[in-house]
C-alpha cells in the first residue's frame, strides 16, 4: 500500500525522516536510513515492512507499507457439478458429448471460469476462457448424433458403421 502526504513547510527534509525513524523505533521495529535523492526510512517488525519517503526537492512525503499475502475469504472446498446429461437423460438421437460426458460445463475448470494457481490464486482458464461452458457441446451436455463430423464420430464406436469388405471382382 502506498499513501502520498505533503511535509509540512516548516520541517526541513531530514528532520521529518528523523521523526519517522524515532517513531518507528520507539515502537521496537528495526530501522535503516539511507539518503539518496530523497531521506528514506525503513521500519521492518516481524512480516511488515514500513518505508517514509521524504522528497528533498519538494514537499512529498511517500508512506509505503508491505504486508504478508492473505486471503480475505476462506477458500470453500471445490464440489464438482453434478452433470447436465446422464446416458439415462438423453434427449432422443443424441450422445453425450465426448468431451465433457454430458457434465455440459468446461472440464478442465468445471465452470468457474478460472483455475487454480500457485502464484497469483487463480488464472483464467486455458480451455474455455472464462466461457465456462464445454466448447464442444456448448454446454448441453449432448450432440446430436446425425449432426457429427466424421471426426467427431470416432468418439463414439458404436455410430461409426463396421468397415465394408472390398470384394474383388474378376
Amino acid at each position: 500500500m502506498t499513501s502520498r502526504g505533503a511535509r509540512p513547510d516548516t520541517v526541513p527534509p531530514a528532520e521529518m525522516a528523523q521523526r519517522a525513524a524515532e517513531m518507528l523505533a520507539a515502537a521496537g521495529w528495526a530501522v535503516e536510513e539511507e539518503v539518496a535523492d530523497a531521506y528514506c526510512v525503513t521500519g521492518r517488525s516481524e512480516d511488515v515492512m514500513i518505508r517514509v519517503r521524504v522528497s528533498t526537492i519538494s514537499d512529498v512525503v511517500l508512506y509505503i507499507a508491505e504486508t504478508p499475502k492473505m486471503a480475505l475469504a476462506t477458500p470453500e472446498p471445490f464440489t464438482r457439478p453434478e452433470p447436465l446429461r446422464t446416458a439415462d437423460t438423453l434427449s432422443p438421437g443424441y450422445v453425450l458429448c465426448y468431451e465433457c460426458d454430458g457434465l455440459g460445463w468446461c472440464r478442465c475448470c468445471y465452470g468457474r471460469g478460472w483455475i487454480p494457481h500457485s502464484e497469483r490464486g487463480r488464472r483464467r482458464c486455458p480451455e474455455c476462457h472464462q466461457d465456462r461452458a464445454c466448447p464442444i457441446c456448448r454446454g448441453a451436455g449432448e450432440k446430436n448424433a446425425a449432426d457429427l463430423q466424421d471426426d467427431e464420430r470416432g468418439h463414439y464406436p458404436e455410430l461409426v458403421p463396421p468397415p465394408t469388405p472390398l470384394i474383388r471382382q474378376e
